[in-house]
């Protein structure tokens, strides 16, 4: 399980940045507005991981030994994007742009890895590892947007007020067979009573979602799907509990 957010917000001291325009993510046309003085994104990720695996130790010297491991599993990520943005400002007030999206994305799919260890000294080991996973993909895409003079204070998705307000929104689909490919290594250290293990690595992911929005008038936000290649770095330890079992920190 897990929750990560993210604040981004800009301002341009000398009062606007110019030639802003206004696309709706639904499709509907365009709007010049004058002028972009602000803007701010904050962005959400959610969701859960759940994996069945099954793994196995099979030495092959007395200091090297392979893990191989086959299993199954499912995921749900739930990405939020909310923008805001103040534009075109004058002596009766603002106009504001609002937008919001949401990418809700399911996984169910295989992996298989193979981990090795290297005995180099009394406690201390080689570790490292490679894995590989084939999953299918859906993700929906939901969005609304508006653009509003603030002396009226209409709220967004309310049906419009004249020509001071304008919104859109927009709902589509996008699946895939995608995939994903990684490596760590490290060391690992047991003096008994604790195992410490420390790893770096690498992930490729060739379907991570988002959103493609509009850059003319007529289109369309939609869902897209990009590879990224992802770094991590990871200290874990493992107590030894109860008749030979372990229990990990998470």
């Amino acid at each position: 399980v897990f929750d990560l957010t993210d604040k981004s917000s800009r301002s341009f001291p000398s009062g606007t940045l110019p030639g802003s325009v206004f696309i709706p993510i639904g499709g509907s046309g365009a709007l010049g507005t004058g002028g972009l003085f602000s803007d701010s994104l904050k962005t959400e990720y959610q969701g859960y991981y759940v994996q069945l695996r099954a793994a196995t130790d099979i030495p092959l010297m007395p200091a090297f030994a392979i893990t191989p491991a086959a299993g199954i599993f499912g995921s749900n990520t739930n990405g939020t994007f909310n923008y805001d943005d103040t534009e075109a400002c004058g002596g009766g007030g603002c106009f504001r742009e609002f937008v919001h999206e949401s990418v809700n994305t399911d996984r169910i799919g295989g992996t298989l890895s193979l981990g090795m260890r290297f005995g180099v000294a009394p406690g201390f080991s080689l570790i490292g590892g490679i894995s590989g996973s084939l999953f299918g993909a859906w993700s929906q895409l939901n969005g609304q947007d508006c653009f509003t003079a603030t002396p009226i204070n209409v709220a967004c998705g309310s049906g419009g007020a004249g020509n001071l307000f304008l919104e859109s929104a927009v709902q589509n689909r996008k699946s895939r067979l995608a995939g994903q490919v990684g490596a760590q290594a490290g060391f690992r250290y047991n003096p008994g009573w604790v195992t410490v293990d420390l790893l770096g690595g690498f992930d490729w992911d060739s379907a991570v979602p988002g959103v493609s929005n509009p850059v003319t008038a007529g289109q369309m936000a939609v869902v897209r799907y990009n590879s990224e290649v992802g770094y991590s770095a990871r200290l874990q330890l493992t107590f030894p509990f109860g008749g030979g079992g372990t229990v990990t920190p998470a």
